[in-house]
Parts: structure tokens; sequence; C-alpha cells
């Protein structure tokens, strides 16, 4: 488990409207959700928020998740159940829960941890900003109330979901038969906050896996390989 440690004041360019000024951070699992965890903390920094350790005061905690195996699972439950004693004792106002378990499990996670208030899948680190701060503009369907009270989730599907919301081109492979849909979508890894040892960092060169082995869910929850571009 890897945790952010405390940094020193930034210059703050997100929305100030926001009562989330500092937010601690846990990472559980994998490199590769050590690598997302970099680039969230590195999108949290440069937008303003101030990182602290998990264990320090806090506005708001970000869990990235491991859901690859069972002990995974109720691993990354107990950190998220400790974190939402934390703020029914008034010492967190958010909690958000991001990573492989929300992307596995999604409404069931809600079933187990009602209390979460946002949700972010593998997909869609993108989002964290808006997890964090709580804000989202309500649309046609969407009462300013109910927002207020639903929790927030950004959960796409798969790759190809994430490129289309986004307006990104997806070329070059085939996806469940489809010529001409690739998987084009990859989430820019710069400005990462590394959490390594200074004399090394993990370096991504895909995603995914199109191996459908019994034993591994990678597949279910990363989606097809793609290379990084």
């Amino acid at each position: 488990m890897s945790t952010a440690p405390t940094q020193p004041d930034q210059t703050h360019t997100r929305d100030d409207s926001t009562e989330i000024d500092s937010v601690a951070f846990v990472s559980l699992g994998c490199p590769k959700n050590l690598v997302d965890s970099e680039k969230m903390l590195g999108t949290l920094r440069s937008t303003g928020f101030n990182l602290v350790s998990a264990d320090d005061a806090a506005d708001a905690i970000v869990i990235n998740t491991c859901g690859f195996l069972e002990a995974s699972k109720q691993e990354s439950l107990d950190v998220i159940n400790e974190a939402i004693g934390r703020k029914k004792r008034g010492e967190l106002k958010r909690v958000i829960v991001a990573g492989c378990l929300v992307q596995r499990h999604r409404a069931k996670l809600l079933e187990w941890a009602p209390e979460i208030d946002a949700m972010i899948g593998v997909f869609d680190r993108d989002h964290v900003i808006e997890a964090v701060s709580g804000n989202r503009a309500a649309n046609d369907q969407e009462s300013a109330a109910a927002l207020a009270e639903a929790p927030r989730y950004w959960i796409a599907g798969n790759a190809l979901q994430a490129a289309e919301d986004r307006g990104v081109n997806t070329v070059g492979l085939t996806v469940n038969g489809r010529d001409g849909k690739g998987v084009g979508y990859f989430e820019d890894d710069s400005n990462r906050f590394r959490l390594t040892p200074r004399h090394w960092s993990y370096l991504r060169i895909s995603e995914g896996c199109n191996q459908k082995c019994a034993f591994c869910t990678i597949p279910s929850i990363r989606g097809k390989m793609r290379s990084k571009p």
C-alpha cells in the first residue's frame, strides 16, 4: 500500500467554490495501479490541491483499489470502510474510490459501501478533480438537488466508450469483430507524481490483455490490449 506524502502549497487554479483543499491518497495493488495513482496525484497537485499523507488530517481521501483477488477486494473494502468511519467522525468530508474494484463490481460496491461519495473507473482517471471536489453540472434529466444527494461515478465500460466520450478517434484495431474500430484512447501519462524511489520509475508501454485465462480478470477490468502511442 502506497500513500502520498505531504507536499508544499501549490498555486491554486481549481474551482475555489469547493470546500476541499487537502487530499489524502491510498494506492493499493499492482504497479499498473501505482502508475494510475501517480497520474491522479499529479493531476490533483497541478490543479492546486494540497496532498497529504493518508494518516494526516485531510478534507478528502482517494482510494485507488485492487479487485484482482478476493483478498485484494477485502483489503480494498477494509480501507474504504476505515475511510468511511473517519468521515462519520468528521475527520473527512469526501471518500472517493477509484481503480479496478470500481471497474469490476460497480453497483455492487455501492451496496457494500453506500457512503462512498464518488467512484472512478480505470478509463476515467481524468475525472479525479470532479470526483474530489464534488462539482458536476446537472443535465436535463438530473436536478441539482438530486446531484447533491447521489454518489457521482464515472465508469466507462471500455476504452472504446472512453474514447467516444472524449471525441477521440479510434482506429487501427479490430474489437469484437468490428473492423476499423480501435482502442486508440490511451491516457497521457505525463505530469505524474512519483511514488517510487528517486532512482527508478515505472514506464507504461501498454494496457489491457487479449488473453482469456480462466484464472485472470485483467481483460474484463482493463480491456483489450492496446499499446501506448
